[in-house]
C-alpha cells in the first residue's frame, strides 16, 4: 500500500501527517523563503512517502469573492489568470483555486519554489488550499485557525458550502471552533487523486502535474490490462478483486465529475434569474435599475454584478468609498430596506485605493409609478 504525506504549511511550521493516522508524523519550523532546509529535514525521516499532498494555510492565501459568468471552473481560472491585477492585491502572477465562488490565491513563483523543494522528497500529487481540505473533511459552521503572525483565520461552511474566508487581527469570534488540522489532512489523503481544476495551481504548475499524472496513468493502464488478462485466466477470486478496482475507479470518476455538476447548477441558477427578469412584468427590468444607478451613484462606482431573485436586487462591485453607498441608496425614492451582504475589502486598483461592496435592496413603485 502506498504511503502518502500531507504537508500543512502554516506561517512558521510544516506539519506532516500520513495516510491511516491522525497523529503528527513531524512538525518542523521553516522559513517560506528557504524551503530547501525543511525539505532536507523531512527527507531524513524514517518511512518515506510515495506521494505528497501540499495544503497551503491561510497565512499565504488571499480570499476574493468572485462575480464571474456561470462557466466551468477551468474557464473561470483562466479569466482570473488573464486579469489577475484586477482581482488580487499583489502584482505577481497568481496560483488560484476556486471554491464555491471564492478565489483563493497566492504568488505563483513562491508556490513553485515550494513544490520544487518538496518534490525532492516524493512526487507531489496535489496542491490545495486549506479551505478545500476543510470542505473535504465535512467541516460545518464557523471555524478558526492560525494565519500570519498576529492574525487569526476564520472560515464558515454551511451545508458543505464555503461561505466566507477572512483573516482577522483580533481574537476569533466566540462562536467559531478550532479547526481540526488532522481531520482535514486525513480527508484529503483519503480523497484519492483530486481533479486539477480544483487545485491551487498556476498554468505552468498545472501542466507539470498533468504530465506526471498522464505518465502514471499509462503505466497504471498497462498494469491493469495485464491484471485483467490474468483475471480471465485465473480463478473466481481474481474476479472479486477486479470488481473492487472498478468500484474504486467509479468513486474517483464521481469526484472528478463534481466540478462539472457544480458548474451545471450555477448555469441553471443563471437561467432561472433570466427567466424571472423576462417573465415578471410587475418589477423593474435590469436596464431600468442600471439607469437609476448610473444617474444617482458616484461616477467611481463600478458594478460587476446585478441580479434579482424575484423580490430583491443584489449589487456587487467596488468604489472608492463603499461605506457611503448604503445611506446614499436609502435616500433614493422607491428604494427601501438597503442591506450590506458582506464585509467590504480594500485593495489597490492602478495604485488607487478602492473597496468592494455587496448590497441588496427592494424597489417599490415611486410616487409617479416610474423609475425614481
Amino acid at each position: 500500500m502506498s504511503r502518502r504525506w500531507a504537508l500543512l504549511l502554516t506561517s512558521d511550521h510544516v506539519r506532516v501527517l500520513a495516510t491511516g493516522s491522525l497523529e503528527l508524523v513531524a512538525e518542523v519550523p521553516w522559513q517560506a523563503d528557504a524551503p530547501e532546509a525543511v525539505a532536507r529535514t523531512l527527507a531524513a525521516l524514517p518511512h518515506q512517502p510515495s506521494q505528497l499532498m501540499i495544503v497551503v494555510g491561510l497565512a499565504w492565501l488571499e480570499a476574493v469573492p468572485l462575480t464571474l459568468p456561470p462557466v466551468p471552473v477551468a474557464q473561470q481560472r483562466r479569466m482570473l489568470h488573464m486579469d489577475a491585477d484586477r482581482w488580487f492585491p499583489f502584482a505577481a502572477p497568481p496560483a488560484v483555486a476556486i471554491v464555491d465562488g471564492v478565489a483563493l490565491a497566492m504568488p505563483a513563483e513562491m508556490l513553485n519554489t515550494w513544490v520544487r523543494s518538496f518534490g525532492t522528497i516524493a512526487p507531489i500529487d496535489a496542491v490545495v488550499a486549506l479551505p478545500q481540505a476543510a470542505q473535504l473533511a465535512g467541516v460545518e459552521g464557523p471555524v478558526h485557525t492560525t494565519a500570519a503572525p498576529g492574525e487569526t483565520g476564520v472560515m464558515e461552511f454551511r451545508q458543505g458550502t464555503l461561505r466566507q474566508v477572512r483573516r482577522l487581527r483580533q481574537s476569533p469570534p466566540a462562536i467559531a471552533t478550532a479547526l481540526d488540522d488532522a481531520r482535514c489532512a486525513a480527508a484529503l489523503l483519503n480523497a484519492g487523486s483530486l481533479p486539477l481544476d480544483v487545485q491551487l495551481l498556476d498554468p505552468a504548475l498545472e501542466q507539470q502535474v498533468r504530465a506526471r499524472r498522464q505518465g502514471a496513468w499509462w503505466r497504471a493502464a498497462g498494469i491493469a490490462v495485464l491484471a485483467a488478462a490474468f483475471c480471465v485466466w485465473g480463478a473466481d477470486q481474481w474476479r472479486a478483486r477486479a470488481l473492487t478496482e472498478v468500484n474504486a475507479q467509479r468513486e474517483a470518476l464521481a469526484i472528478r465529475a463534481r466540478p462539472a455538476l457544480d458548474a451545471d447548477a450555477r448555469r441553471q441558477r443563471a437561467q432561472l434569474e433570466r427567466r424571472l427578469l423576462t417573465e415578471d412584468a410587475t418589477h423593474r427590468r435590469l436596464g431600468d435599475v442600471l439607469a437609476l444607478l448610473g444617474e444617482r451613484l458616484p461616477a467611481d462606482v463600478f458594478v460587476q454584478r446585478a441580479e434579482w431573485d424575484g423580490s430583491r436586487w443584489r449589487l456587487d462591485g467596488s468604489a472608492r468609498d463603499a461605506a457611503v453607498l448604503v445611506p446614499l441608496l436609502s435616500e433614493l425614492p422607491g428604494v427601501r430596506d438597503v442591506r450590506s451582504l458582506a464585509p467590504s475589502t480594500r485593495f489597490l486598483d492602478g495604485g488607487q485605493p478602492r473597496s468592494s461592496f455587496s448590497l441588496s435592496f427592494e424597489l417599490g413603485p415611486s410616487s409617479t409609478g416610474q423609475v425614481p
